[in-house]
């Protein structure tokens, strides 16, 4: 068990301490439990992560799902300062609840392991005859595994979008193994 093992320390300190433990649970199969604030590492160690609150775990499961599929909003802001995908402020400022004709839905879309690799997104557009407009995308490493989050808007080809275009574009995203939230609507 391992309490705040890198608290407090340097980086170039905590990824060698990072490494020994790795290298400790690989080569003898010792399970470790690593108590921590830092979502930094347990994104590079972890392979599962506990949430904890008030004495009671509220969250358990794999390091990937924790940080890509939060539960509801607390979660969510929980996670939004640890990763790189929060929404840009002046699209936050432009963000509707409620869809409107001259509207486009504001989308997130996540990725996972070897989809990243895959012209998903490009092949929707051109299936459904759409646009997927991205405003802001990363790809980072949780365990080694490449996820990339997008956030983007929807719109026709030289048309105002529909809610069963939107809607369409979206399964579409969906059953190509995408993870896909819709977050509110923009001009």
């Amino acid at each position: 068990m391992c309490d705040e093992a890198t608290s407090a320390l340097d980086p170039e300190t905590t990824q060698t301490i990072l490494k020994l433990l790795q290298q400790i649970n690989e080569q003898y199969g010792i399970t470790i439990v690593l108590i921590t604030h830092s979502m930094d590492v347990a994104k590079t160690i972890c392979d599962r992560v506990a949430l904890i609150e008030q004495g009671q775990i509220v969250r358990d499961e794999a390091v990937v799902d924790f940080f890509i599929k939060p539960h509801d909003a607390d979660d969510l802001e929980f996670l939004q300062s640890y990763l790189a995908h929060d929404i840009p402020e002046p699209i936050q400022e432009k963000l509707s609840a409620e869809w409107r004709e001259d509207y486009s839905p504001l989308i997130r879309i996540v990725f996972r392991g070897d989809v990243v690799n895959q012209p998903i997104i490009a092949e929707v557009t051109r299936t459904l005859d759409m646009q997927i407009n991205i405003l802001q995308g990363n790809i980072e490493y949780i365990k080694h595994q490449p996820v990339g989050h997008v956030i983007a808007t929807i719109a026709k080809h030289g048309a105002k979008t529909s809610k069963d275009d939107n809607e369409r574009v979206i399964q579409a995203l969906i059953k190509s193994g995408l993870h896909v939230e819709e977050l509110g609507y923009v001009t």
